[in-house]
């Protein structure tokens, strides 16, 4: 959300602290899944912001069910980050009777592929275990400001982009409807195949198996 009004607000110290270069404007991202890391990324590549990525979560853990990367989106990330494609590959399986040659990879993979990379951005910078408690927006000055739950540390940014899923704690601080839902349920997820012991053993011995739940 961006709004422009008026003069830069004076920062206070906590928030100049974590601005990294001063000269550069500020956006924060609320969320470090896969769309608030591959911003993060996208707009660090620019070279003239300072990227802030904010996680409630304090850990990365290996969590979340298969995730379809088919080849147009894999053609984004590779434009994005160059190399990607191929390291991806190697995560995954590739279905090439899919929706365009789509690569099944646990989602995590994926996860730990951007985590990586936005980590070797400069200008970008990942906060964990920050729980978003209010966004001031205030339209007299050219800058929200995010506070957080338990933790006396601010952001102030230009922009700030909430990428927290479904559920988005962003949406309900600025009024939104919530997400609505469809009565649409997919079922998906992953088991170790290196396990003798597999009770779907044999359903691998036999190719590609469609399932329905």
């Amino acid at each position: 959300r961006l709004r422009c009004y008026g003069n830069l607000p004076k920062r206070n110290k906590m928030a100049q602290e974590n601005d990294g270069d001063y000269n550069k404007s500020n956006i924060v991202i609320v969320g470090a899944g896969l769309s608030g890391l591959a911003l993060a990324i996208g707009i660090g590549r620019l070279g003239r912001y300072n990227i802030h990525v904010v996680e409630k979560r304090k850990t990365f853990t290996a969590q979340g069910a298969a995730f379809g990367l088919a080849r147009n989106g894999a053609l984004a990330l590779e434009e994005m980050c160059p190399g990607i494609a191929e390291e991806l590959e190697g995560k995954g399986i590739r279905v090439e009777n899919g929706p365009l040659g789509t690569l099944l990879l646990p989602w995590w993979n994926l996860r730990d592929v951007l985590l990586r990379r936005a980590r070797e951005c400069d200008d970008v910078s990942i906060h964990v275990g920050l729980e978003l408690e209010s966004i001031e927006d205030d339209p007299l000055v050219s800058r929200a400001t995010v506070r957080f739950k338990d933790d006396p540390m601010e952001l102030e940014g230009e922009i700030v982009v909430g990428a927290d899923g479904v559920n988005s704690v962003v949406r309900s601080i600025l009024g939104h409807k919530p997400a609505i839902r469809t009565d649409a349920l997919a079922c998906r997820g992953h088991f170790d195949a290196s396990k003798e012991s597999s009770k779907l053993q044999f359903l691998l011995e036999r190719g590609p198996v469609p399932l329905q739940v």
